[in-house]
């Protein structure tokens, strides 16, 4: 089986051992062997629990920097909700974007109204969906991962949806793909310590934590 690139990484020089991230790790794929924490790659689902709870730095986002977009003929940014609420009630959303587009993305995309016609088509879902109950939501993928890995007695709860950012991702390919011969990269950026998806293709990357608090800094923002 091929695996998936990841988003955590752990840095062993910083590693102590203390096993902080083995008792918040939610699939047990962290454990401590020779001193030093280690992810197994099929368990680990980049919920960033363990980068949140050690106390060392050791477990960080694996990033990218501005350079790593130049390999793609055409790079679009696809931000999430989450992310606009990430820099406080002065910065709007259009900052956000034209921060994205300093950083080195071609292009952006703002999928807030697909959220919206998405809430609608999910209610609609609900109002008619048939048992197994409770449904659980497809937003976030380290849920979808967790249920995969440790319940897959729940799979037939997920709702049966496809998210905002696939459907945002479909669109804007099927949008630009013509005009650049199919050479289109769709970033979904989900938050601040570098967690992003590469929409429907199920490859992970991630920038450098600052770029975009940098960008947003520049007085032509």
């Amino acid at each position: 089986m091929t695996l998936r690139e990841h988003t955590v990484e752990v840095d062993p020089t910083r590693c102590n051992g203390c096993v902080a991230c083995t008792l918040a790790c939610p699939t047990r794929a962290m454990r401590v062997r020779g001193d030093v924490a280690r992810s197994d790659p099929h368990l680990c689902i980049d919920c960033g629990s363990c980068v949140d709870i050690c106390p060392k730095g050791a477990a960080r986002a694996v990033t990218s920097s501005p350079a790593d977009l130049k390999r793609f003929k055409h790079s679009v940014a696809i931000p999430s909700m989450t992310l606009y609420g990430q820099f406080g009630p002065e910065v709007h959303p259009g900052q956000v974007l034209r921060a994205l587009r300093k950083v080195g993305f071609d292009s952006v995309f703002d999928m807030s109204w697909m959220c919206e016609m998405l809430s609608r088509a999910t209610d609609s879902y609900l109002s008619e969906a048939k048992p197994p109950w409770p449904k659980v939501s497809v937003t976030c993928p380290a849920i979808v991962r967790l249920v995969q890995i440790r319940y897959p007695e729940l799979l037939p709860h997920l709702v049966s949806i496809e998210t905002a950012r696939e459907l945002a991702a479909k669109l804007v390919r099927r949008r630009l793909e013509p005009r650049h011969r199919g050479l289109v990269e769709v970033f979904a950026l989900h938050d601040l310590i570098g967690r992003g998806q590469v929409a429907a293709d199920q490859v992970e990357q991630a920038l450098t934590p600052g770029l975009l608090e940098h960008a947003l800094d520049e007085p032509a923002l």
